[in-house]
């Protein structure tokens, strides 16, 4: 696995560069570039969520829990790439909770499906430390529960019970989701984010079956085969999407995409 995803990340630098210097061309968060980009839907969707929210791709940015390389270098961004682990294409390593900038230091601030994997006790210090460091937006994503219109808790507990049920393990991800308890909206909306919601929580909990099974056969082959099979497996999966999409914009959703606009909030 961990020759699997030393492969990927350098192919992700690679289709970084390409896509970048390709923006007025190919857009990175489309059908398309999602593709090339290797992204499954539900990483493919919530970018898209996000780039929307820019108003424009100059000045300086900070994307917190990236992961690795920053997706937004793909729209040409001039990001800092922040994570808690040393890892390809991270920039700079430390915590959320203390970010090592100076106030107002950038434009823009990211942190994508990074706050429910921050203990529920930090979170709000987490999150002011982006509003800190930002001069004129944070923009968040993340799975949020509310029992009513957002319920990301409870589809992460279907879809951790479906996917233990196949691999005899809890996923990962959704069980730091769980153990840290998803965000409500008044969390966010108390500090002055607006919210919009996404993903539609039952077409959410299908799409993340679908482009989970094979998974589930292939593992993290390198085999030539498999990897045409994998990226198959990938397009039907957008297909699936495709003729679905209609769906997504109903609620109840599964979480949200969670702006502050600082200038305004602030009064700066």
């Amino acid at each position: 696995m961990e020759k699997f995803g030393h492969v990927k990340e350098i192919y992700y630098i690679y289709s970084a560069n390409i896509l970048s210097k390709m923006y007025h061309l190919v857009y990175p968060f489309s059908f398309f570039g999602n593709i090339v980009g290797f992204r499954d839907v539900d990483t493919g969707l919530r970018l898209n969520d996000a780039a929307k929210q820019l108003e424009a791709t100059d000045g300086k940015f900070l994307d917190v829990g990236a992961g690795g390389l920053s997706p937004f270098t793909f729209l040409g961004c001039n990001v800092l790439s922040f994570d808690i682990r040393r890892q390809a294409g991270i920039n700079l390593v430390g915590s959320v909770t203390h970010l090592p900038f100076r106030d107002d230091s950038f434009d823009v601030v990211f942190s994508l499906d990074t706050i429910e994997h921050v203990p529920r006790a930090q979170r709000v210090s987490a999150l002011k430390e982006m509003i800190r460091v930002a001069k004129e937006k944070v923009i968040i994503h993340t799975p949020l529960e509310n029992g009513v219109n957002f319920l990301g808790r409870q589809h992460d507990l279907a879809f951790n019970e479906w996917f233990e049920g196949h691999t005899g393990v809890p996923n990962i991800i959704s069980s730091e989701h769980i153990s840290n308890i998803e965000p409500s909206p008044a969390e966010l909306q108390d500090l002055g984010f607006s919210i919009n919601g996404t993903r539609n929580a039952k077409l959410w909990f299908k799409f993340m079956r679908f482009q989970y099974l094979p998974n589930f056969k292939l593992k993290y082959s390198l085999n030539p085969l498999h990897v045409v099979e994998m990226v198959g497996w990938l397009f039907f999966t957008w297909i699936f999407y495709f003729f679905h999409r209609h769906e997504d914009k109903k609620p109840p959703f599964w979480g949200g995409i969670c702006t502050l606009h600082k200038r305004v909030e602030f009064g700066f």
